[in-house]
């Protein structure tokens, strides 16, 4: 796959070499001269100094030709105008960092593909080194609205025998089970069996209703 990357900060470069390393062809753009050239020395993909917000640097890192633009400034506004000129100029795939979640509907907006929000992958870092045994959030939903958390049913657990649709009334979905080390995609009449692992997605706030609903 053909790459444009923007940013060489610390994201950026290990990115960078992460896709190099599976064989992609990688342009990096750096508005930094310095850091361009340090880059370029130590980096095996094509390395351009210059500013991505102009068109014409787009156009000289042979954006039209490229299957995919990822832009990983820690500026939300530089971002956001990368991402409005590689739609312009109709790459397939545009995926943006984003910093401050206030600024995901601007970037929505643009149709961008993807959207990695760093604050929020911070804290569910955080939330999960901080999750009790037996429980862990995989990930978050609309910015900070909900999670989605993989629980161990421990013996006693009040879920047992519960049905899959009996707890959407708790504010629960399960979205699928792992059962003696097999996933499965449940139906509404299935049971909750102890030593299951559910992952499930449930509204912000909702965190203390599931640990009730998990304790012994």
């Amino acid at each position: 796959m053909r790459i444009v990357l923007v940013g060489g900060g610390k994201i950026g470069k290990k990115l960078a070499e992460m896709l190099s390393k599976e064989k992609n062809d990688v342009i990096l753009i750096e508005k930094d001269e310095k850091r361009a050239e340090e880059l370029a020395e130590e980096l095996e993909a094509l390395v351009l100094h210059g500013d991505a917000t102009e068109k014409k640097m787009l156009k000289d890192a042979d954006m039209e030709k490229c299957e995919a633009l990822v832009t990983v400034t820690g500026d939300d506004k530089t971002n956001l105008m990368v991402c409005q000129i590689a739609k312009s100029l109709n790459v397939p795939k545009v995926i943006a960092r984003i910093n401050d979640s206030s600024n995901e509907e601007f970037f929505e907006k643009q149709g961008v593909t993807s959207l990695v929000n760093t604050t929020t992958s911070a804290i569910m870092s955080f939330k999960t080194a901080l999750a009790k045994d037996g429980r862990q959030v995989i990930g978050m939903l609309g910015g900070n609205q909900g999670e989605i958390i993989e629980a161990y049913v421990n013996p006693g657990s009040k879920i047992i025998g519960r049905s899959v649709e009996s707890l959407a009334n708790d504010k629960m979905s399960v979205a699928a089970m792992i059962r003696k080390g097999k996933l499965a995609l449940p139906k509404p009449k299935a049971k909750v069996r102890e030593k299951d692992s559910v992952i499930v997605c449930i509204p912000a706030g909702s965190r203390k209703r599931l640990e009730r609903l998990l304790k012994d």
